[in-house]
């Protein structure tokens, strides 16, 4: 394509096909920090770092396996959380924009809370040529095993407690969020419905995905609020 148009799914996240013509290339140095290559290109690899972009390649098979989504599901979806996390807005492409990076776009937001039906609208609505290509039975099963796999990992919380007030987390909500309870490091921990709602001073929650939230490891942050970047019009 020599038109690449970015199809905001979140104020951090815009997909399409590959980046080809020098208007792309002007775009994308405009309006996005990161950009997440699902064919792994080195030539593109250097026309991002000669514009001053971030790039991350990851190399998914296409035509793509089930099993090959599955390992780049939770890949993905971290490397788009550590760009938000910054204040950065990422661009996730695969070739035509068609099937890979709708499918990966839409597990992402199934790590933020969406169900898989509202990930697909979303991402269908934002990219109207999602899904016009590519084996179908293969992007829903997808999907679904993903969905299966995230609340697998929220099921491991049950009768946990919470992080701030101790209470036991009997039914935890799917795809609760992380929060940070800032003292002299950080501290992780899942949090009752309670606690959550609360405006907790210096408590900040940011939207990171399942997987990361489970993981009982120390993060460094800054001392500003975290926050969404606002999406530049294309």
């Amino acid at each position: 394509m020599s038109d690449t148009q970015l199809s905001w799914i979140l104020p951090s996240l815009a997909i399409g096909a590959r980046p080809t013509s020098p208007q792309d290339w002007a775009r994308l140095a405009r309006d996005v920090t990161c950009i997440i290559d699902l064919n792994d290109d080195h030539a593109e690899h250097r026309k991002a770092e000669k514009r001053g972009l971030k790039y991350l390649g990851l190399e998914v098979e296409d035509p793509t396996s089930t099993q090959a989504f599955l390992d780049a599901f939770p890949v993905v979806s971290e490397w788009i959380d550590e760009e938000c996390m910054g204040g950065g807005r990422t661009f996730l492409h695969c070739t035509a924009g068609l099937s890979r990076s709708p499918t990966i776009a839409m597990a992402y937001l199934m790590t933020l809370g969406e169900t898989k039906d509202s990930a697909k609208q979303l991402v269908l609505k934002a990219h109207q040529s999602s899904w016009t290509a590519g084996d179908l039975e293969t992007l829903e099963r997808s999907l679904e095993l993903w969905k299966h796999q995230l609340l697998g990992e929220v099921s491991a919380l049950k009768l946990s407690r919470c992080t701030l007030c101790e209470r036991p987390i009997d039914t935890p909500t799917p795809y609760v969020r992380k929060v940070i309870v800032e003292v002299s490091d950080v501290l992780l921990g899942p949090v009752c419905s309670k606690c959550s709602a609360r405006e907790l001073s210096p408590v900040r929650a940011i939207a990171l995905s399942p997987s990361e939230y489970y993981r009982t490891k120390r993060l460094k942050v800054n001392g500003s609020e975290t926050s969404k970047p606002e999406a530049h019009a294309p």
